[in-house]
């Protein structure tokens, strides 16, 4: 009988979209046309850099270091229908996405 509730349990549970992995370090170039709504494109990882301050570091090289998000895909998350069998359309990246939402960061070089 708990293995059956067990089962129950844990099948019931919606699957996150999100992963944290190791934290990482690196030094990378502020080029604001990088910038998006969710900060800025360095090194393969969307850095949430609020735009006010890339504006000021714009052209500057600084060492970033945080933790890691990974943002499922698209292409990686079941499809979803209402109650008439439709599907729902979903918004997003159809890749997995690498972010760092809090990052420290320093200027290296002017």
């Amino acid at each position: 009988m708990l293995l059956l509730v067990s089962f129950l349990f844990g099948s019931s549970q919606s699957k996150n979209s999100e992963t944290k992995i190791d934290s990482v370090s690196f030094k990378a170039k502020i080029e604001l046309k990088e910038a998006t709504k969710e900060g800025v494109y360095l090194n393969g990882y969307i850095v949430n850099i609020p735009y006010k301050d890339l504006k000021k570091l714009d052209g500057k090289i600084i060492e970033v270091s945080g933790i890691v998000t990974i943002q499922k895909g698209l292409e990686n998350i079941p499809e979803k229908y209402d109650n008439n069998g439709n599907k729902i359309n979903s918004q997003g990246r159809s890749q997995d996405t690498k972010h760092i939402l809090k990052p420290k960061y320093r200027i290296i070089k002017e």
